[in-house]
């Protein structure tokens, strides 16, 4: 098996946008809509063109078995990142049947070294309970509380 790890590119937009739907329905048990499908694919078109969402991904006999998106962006620099150069993982995933090998980490390992290419100071992501080991295996920390409010 092949497990050579790609980098997307634009031509790969819709595939993405499928593969991120299918995410999605496996983690909320929902269907999204036509509108949240259109606005992602024009989001990866658009960002991946720019380079500010770079997506790995790992595929077995042409199916992605791994996955995992970094949103770049700039934050107001700080005294710990003074570039502001920030980024933001999205949906790491893998397939059930490849869970527990290591994928994912290899796929965040490669993520932060691009991620470093790219001048980023620092990165951020929320994680589910089961996967904090795993962030932590990487080099992340536990941060401080973060808040959100959800404006319409």
């Amino acid at each position: 098996m092949d497990m050579e790890i790609k980098r997307a590119g634009v031509e790969d937009a819709e595939r993405l946008t499928e593969h991120r739907m299918q995410f999605m329905r496996e983690m909320f048990g929902k269907d999204s809509t036509e509108q949240f499908r259109q606005a992602t694919l024009g989001y990866l078109k658009k960002h991946l063109a720019d380079g500010s969402c770079i997506c790995q991904f790992i595929e077995n006999n042409d199916t992605i078995i791994c996955i995992c998106f970094l949103c770049l962006y700039e934050y107001m620099p700080r005294h710990n990142n003074p570039t502001g150069r920030t980024g933001y993982f999205n949906n790491l995933y893998t397939a059930p049947a490849y869970r527990g090998r290591g994928i994912a980490e290899r796929i965040l390992r490669a993520l932060i070294e691009s991620a470093k290419r790219a001048g980023v100071n620092e990165v951020y992501l929320h994680s589910e309970m089961k996967s904090i080991s795993l962030y932590k295996r990487v080099g992340f920390e536990m941060t401080t509380l973060d808040m959100m409010l959800q404006l319409e």
